[in-house]
């Protein structure tokens, strides 16, 4: 492709990455909340739209990555909540699952003969339409880029959790800037979320993302796995700072995934016995150092996650009080679904009165139930078909010393469904934007197109 304007540093190859980067970027600053009224929303998806809109022109390079099955989840979960918004008549709405107390409702009203949609809440199915725009243009911008130009993402992606880290720090030591992300309470330590149990998600991955970046230096780049290893030990010290619990249990996940890819990186590329043996020093340095820093967090009052993990009304969390009530709704809606955003609506409708309580109980803090919940045995068959793909992928992915970055998305992926069990992370842009690059780094690394030995013409 000709160069654009005439200018050589903005033709396709580097093209691709910069709206990739910037993408990133906006996503990092404004991508902190899953809440459909948080202003930063608007700029996310209007970011995501228009990088969608620039790669799109560009033309395409050699494929590097079979992306078959990424893209058909993707189309898949698409149309699902379209089909949730289509109207259906009065007599075929009234047929659906779980629709009995809305009905009566809407009879007293007066309002019976309307035509209505699947989902109970329609502005919930139009936010989620929304919200997707951010995996696709992920997608998007990803199969933009040139063979050379990939590795660009481990970059961004690493930063944009430097970013949070280092916001979550100035969080702990002053007045707090962005501190709640606009849905939280003031005094949250959450970096650039609004929820620290997803703050404490994206610092997991983090640390794969560090030992990743850090292994793949060659021989005179030994330098990198130092920094990688201050990274890790500053992403640990920050989880212990959020008041995660769950964010403990994610930690110790990703540092064992970081150090064992980590060695197979320095065993396997050639990076020679000089970078293993640094590798290994630098572990028990690091180890020590970060055992040292937890324990003084700890006897200075900043550890807020080992404080709450020891907090016996942990017990009676709202989340365990409410999940015979939320597991109720998967019968009570299924095989239909309440519509993507109708959980909320469907919830109160039947909240017993032991649950009542100031705080806003507005998810199932679990995202592998919620997804039935409010898409039925369509949210049902492509979860299974999500979890097996990434299941099956990661068997093959982790027999391959070669696919480091393969590795890398297995722990992204993991992550973020065990994280999912006891929350929604990935309904947020950042961890949305984080798992799609897992996922696609996940993905079977694509042939490369034959050649041929016959003269070109003249």
């Amino acid at each position: 492709m000709a160069k654009i304007d005439a200018y050589p540093y903005l033709d396709r190859r580097n093209a691709a990455p910069l709206v990739m980067v910037l993408l990133l970027a906006v996503i990092s600053v404004a991508g902190g909340s899953s809440r459909a009224d948080f202003v930063g929303q608007a700029a996310v998806r209007l970011a995501a739209a228009l990088a969608i809109g620039a790669v799109l022109v560009l033309p395409a390079p050699e494929a590097r990555r079979d992306l078959r099955v990424v893209m058909g989840l993707m189309i898949a979960s698409t149309l699902v909540v379209v089909i949730q918004l289509v109207p259906l008549p009065p007599s075929l709405w009234a047929m659906l699952p779980g629709r009995e107390p809305f009905l009566a409702l809407v009879q007293a009203a007066g309002q019976g003969d309307r035509w209505r949609p699947i989902a109970l809440y329609p502005d919930g199915a139009f936010n989620a339409l929304g919200a997707l725009l951010v995996p696709w243009s992920i997608l998007a911008c990803y199969r933009a880029l040139d063979a050379d130009r990939t590795a660009v993402v481990l970059s961004a992606a690493l930063l944009l959790v430097i970013a949070s880290a280092f916001v979550e720090l100035q969080q702990i030591t002053s007045t707090g800037f962005l501190t709640d992300g606009g849905a939280n309470e003031v005094e949250s330590i959450s970096g650039l979320f609004a929820n620290r149990n997803h703050q404490a998600l994206a610092l997991a991955i983090g640390i794969v993302l560090a030992a990743r970046w850090g292994s793949a230096g060659s021989k005179e780049q030994n330098w990198r796995i130092w920094v990688a290893l201050g990274l890790i030990a500053l992403f640990i010290l920050s989880i212990g700072a959020t008041g995660s619990r769950a964010g403990l249990a994610l930690g110790a996940v990703a540092l064992v995934g970081g150090a064992a890819f980590g060695w197979r990186a320095a065993a396997a590329q050639t990076i020679g016995r000089v970078n293993r043996r640094a590798f290994i020093i630098a572990l028990i340095a690091a180890i020590a150092a970060i055992v040292g820093l937890v324990a003084i967090s700890i006897r200075n009052g900043r550890a807020t996650t080992f404080f709450r993990l020891v907090d016996q009304q942990g017990m009676n969390d709202l989340r365990v009080r409410a999940f015979p009530a939320v597991k109720a709704l998967v019968a009570d809606y299924f095989p239909v679904g309440t519509g993507q955003g109708g959980f909320d609506y469907a919830f109160r409708s039947r909240e017993p009165l032991a649950l009542l309580s100031p705080k806003y109980f507005n998810h199932a803090h679990n995202d592998l139930i919620q997804p039935i919940i409010e898409s039925g045995l369509a949210g049902l068959v492509l979860l299974t078909i999500a979890i097996g793909w990434i299941a099956w992928r990661s068997v093959i992915v982790w027999r391959d010393d070669r696919n480091l970055l393969g590795h890398c998305g297995v722990f992204i992926l993991a992550l973020a469904i065990g994280a999912s069990l006891v929350d929604y992370p990935v309904r947020t842009p950042m961890i949305m934007a984080l798992a799609m690059i897992g996922a696609i780094w996940l993905s079977p690394v694509g042939r490369a197109p034959p050649t041929t030995t016959l003269p070109h013409s003249k």
